[in-house]
């Protein structure tokens, strides 16, 4: 890659430790018979190893330059395993895969791991993400309720995925050029279905904005904030064309905190399963956020 300016717009840090290579793929779970998407794939040093082993690998890079690269790369005996889309992942309709296995770009890590997790919910073939992300963002995927990463990007991954667990960490020197932080392997088992229509999964993400917006003070001083208090005035209006006013909202909201016994807690410390009990409780008592 001598001669190659890798920009920061797109996140480029090119995995270039053959060991670490090597133990994303053992760990990667890849049978004979799978597709693999890879997106990000730089200079192609991960994706020769995944040719190796797969049926198919499916390569999505925004950088012409690395894409042209990662042409030169492969040997000729593999090309026909390998389908290069110029194009950036978030944007384009992405053919069908079993498993994802990538250094992602570090720039756009959040949009990736939900477009991923949407990918998944509507194809049940999508088994696994083995993916490559900065430390403090793969520790908040992973995050269980109380621990200091645990975050509104827990919360929505967990309600996406029957699993999310941090494999192992890497060191910067393992890069070209080294990133100014520590990086991680995640490996995440999407679910094909989360119980939830649109509605539901609008007003959940409505929900959690709202409490992790101030996760560190109890549920019952985040429901008594005169903004929020608007918001579910607002929000009742929308939805049911009619009004409510002030007093009926505190009513209603010192049921559901009583009901779901979540009054003193804090959403630092809520499991995904308590969100949804509070969604339910309050969808009940029309109060929507």
């Amino acid at each position: 890659m001598s001669g190659y300016q890798l920009t920061k717009v797109h996140g480029q840090h090119l995995l270039t430790n053959t060991s670490v290579i090597t133990n994303i793929i053992t760990q990667a779970d890849i049978r004979p018979s799978d597709t693999v998407l890879e997106i990000g794939p730089g200079s192609g040093n991960l994706t020769l190893r995944l040719l190796e082993v797969a049926a198919h690998v499916i390569a999505i890079e925004i950088d012409p330059r690395m894409v042209s690269e990662l042409k030169k790369r492969i040997p000729q005996e593999l090309r026909k395993k390998l389908t290069l889309i110029h194009g950036d992942f978030c944007k384009i309709d992405v053919p069908p895969f079993d498993l994802c296995v990538s250094n992602c770009p570090y720039n756009v890590s959040s949009q990736i791991v939900f477009k991923l997790l949407s990918l998944a919910h509507e194809n049940p073939r999508i088994r696994m993400f083995t993916l490559m992300f900065q430390l403090e963002f793969a520790q908040s995927l992973a995050a269980e309720p109380g621990q200091d990463a645990y975050s509104r990007l827990s919360v929505n991954t967990k309600l996406l995925s029957k699993s999310c667990k941090i494999l192992f960490k890497v060191d910067p020197k393992n890069f070209t050029p080294p990133p100014l932080v520590d990086s991680a392997v995640i490996q995440m088992v999407p679910l094909s279905q989360t119980g939830l229509g649109m509605e539901e999964m609008r007003q959940f993400e409505g929900l959690t904005k709202v409490c992790f917006s101030t996760k560190n003070k109890m549920l019952r001083a985040i429901f008594g904030m005169r903004g929020v208090m608007n918001q579910l005035a607002e929000n009742h209006l929308l939805v049911t064309k009619t009004e409510i006013d002030k007093e009926e909202i505190k009513r209603r909201v010192t049921e559901v905190l009583t009901e779901t016994e979540l009054e003193e807690q804090r959403p630092a410390k809520v499991s995904v399963v308590q969100f949804l009990q509070l969604l339910q409780a309050m969808r009940t008592r029309g109060l929507y956020l």
